[in-house]
């Protein structure tokens, strides 16, 4: 399930439905202007959701779709040209646990890691996953990280893993 979680933050009003968990949040920023302070009205309202098969831990949006880096369940495409209605048009299983995501161009980079010993995750990798044809991802290759990868960021040439315990890893594409 794709969520919006949002922290304690002063001003902050949090308010509940019944039935299936949501969340409406009103936020008051002040400006100042000179001695003049003007409150303004922030609301967040749910629209649409899917249902992920896993545990979402992780998404990026490009174009019409939102790429789900979805544990287990590897990488989700979703289908979100009508925010209200949602729905899942293809994926792509990653052996390890798919904890971040970051799209560039035709690929999806996911960091991904494994909790062998159940002692928090270790052995990292990124993926590199072809998403030219958003129904039908396929992985393209792979790098084994000395960590724990738990997020990707792409700029130019060089993909930023955070590594957990081994830091930021620094990777050039080519």
């Amino acid at each position: 399930m794709i969520m919006l979680v949002l922290g304690g933050c002063a001003g902050m009003e949090v308010k509940r439905e019944e039935g299936r968990k949501k969340e409406n949040v009103g936020m008051e920023v002040r400006k100042e202007e000179g001695e003049k302070k003007e409150k303004e009205k922030i609301e967040i309202v749910e629209v649409g959701y899917w249902d992920t098969p896993g545990d979402a831990k992780g998404v990026f949006v490009s174009g019409n779709y939102a790429y789900v880096a979805n544990g287990s369940a590897g990488l989700r495409v979703i289908d979100i040209s009508d925010p209200s209605s949602p729905f899942e048009v293809g994926y792509c299983n990653t052996p390890r646990c798919a904890l971040g995501v970051f799209v560039s161009g035709n690929y999806a980079y996911v960091a991904a890691s494994v909790d062998w010993n159940n002692n928090g995750y270790d052995e990292g990798r990124l993926y590199i996953i072809d998403v030219s044809n958003p129904s039908s991802p396929s992985e393209i290759g792979y790098y084994d990280t000395p960590g724990a990868a738990m997020g990707v960021y792409v700029f130019g040439n060089y993909a930023y893993v955070a590594d957990g315990y081994s830091g930021l890893v620094i990777l050039r594409i080519k």
